[in-house]
């Protein structure tokens, strides 16, 4: 795989490779004629997308099942960037890539360093449900790369890890089965066998989008309150000194509304303002969110909206 750039969670099995999060994959330049992907899914179904140039609007999504085969053609002989990445999020399925082929040439890696986003969320950045409204049929309308996140960072062109998945919260979640586990558990469980270059890549910027489940399982255990909005934040910043054990100034970027949940803005700016008081370089954003999508999840037209505010806050935060 040299020249090859692995995206995201992945983990390598001899010649084959399996891609975990929201928006891993592999990405490439060529100049040729046609490029194919021998690929498979371990469990379900599993959506990829196929970017030429970093065309969003011109993107191609696939299904695959257990195995499938793509080519793709090209019509020039002008150098094109690709990207293949995986759309549905974290525990859905694992994508497997097989074989590249290649008829052409792959250009070697220019070697310009690229910003790093790591990011953790739930359902807001896994794009749950956000390509119909609610009331409809949803599977097939999970799409993470339809989601705000994943548009702004690939906009940009930075390379990201988006580890992310439906119910996940910090510390608990009133979707999520124990309900008292947070994303820790799913760190430590899901980086076993991992290829080492997720764990120890450094990052310019780390992006949470997470509580909405941790304030719906305070909802439900109103009787303790104070106790579980005070472990909430604790361990907000725990996630937040772990990642910076080795990267004691990374910025981190809280992200709220997505939902369009106005009532929970208070508790989110409570913990943001608890949170900067023991930890600097935090920073805040309220997206304008929508709830008209799958669960009261935002319609993929406010997800356009949402990437750029989002690209416009990640700017005047790194460069």
């Amino acid at each position: 795989m040299e020249n090859f750039e692995l995206k995201g969670r992945y983990k390598k099995e001899g010649k084959i490779i399996q891609f975990f999060n929201t928006g891993s994959g592999v990405s490439f330049d060529i100049i040729g004629r046609s490029v194919t992907f021998e690929l498979g899914s371990l469990k379900n179904r599993c959506y990829v997308y196929i970017f030429r140039d970093f065309d969003f609007n011109q993107k191609q999504k696939i299904l695959i099942d257990v195995n499938r085969v793509i080519r793709i053609y090209l019509q020039d002989t002008k150098p094109h960037h690709i990207d293949l990445v995986k759309a549905n999020e974290a525990l859905d399925n694992t994508l497997v890539l097989k074989s590249i082929k290649i008829d052409g040439q792959i250009l070697k890696n220019t070697g310009i360093p690229k910003k790093f986003v790591k990011v953790y969320g739930d359902s807001t950045i896994a794009g749950y449900g956000i390509l119909k409204h609610d009331g409809e049929a949803y599977y097939e309308t999970n799409d993470g790369v339809e989601d705000f996140c994943f548009r702004a960072l690939f906009d940009l062109k930075y390379d990201f890890d988006l580890f992310t998945a439906s119910g996940w919260g910090i510390t608990f979640s009133a979707y999520t089965n124990p309900k008292d586990e947070g994303i820790e558990k799913y760190q430590e469980n899901l980086c076993v066998n991992s290829n080492e270059k997720w764990v120890s890549k450094q990052a310019d910027l780390l992006i949470i989008s997470l509580g909405i489940n941790d304030y719906s399982y305070i909802q439900e255990n109103l009787d303790k309150k104070e106790e579980l909005f005070a472990r909430f934040v604790s361990s907000y910043i725990k996630l937040i000194e772990k990642e910076r054990k080795d990267n004691p100034s990374l910025p981190v970027l809280m992200i709220y509304g997505t939902l369009k949940e106005e009532y929970m803005y208070d508790y989110f700016l409570e913990a943001f303002k608890q949170i900067s008081e023991k930890l600097d370089n935090v920073y805040f954003v309220k997206l304008p969110g929508d709830n008209s999508a799958i669960s009261n999840h935002s319609y993929v037209s406010y997800h356009k909206k949402m990437a750029e505010i989002l690209k416009g806050k990640i700017l005047s935060i790194i460069q």
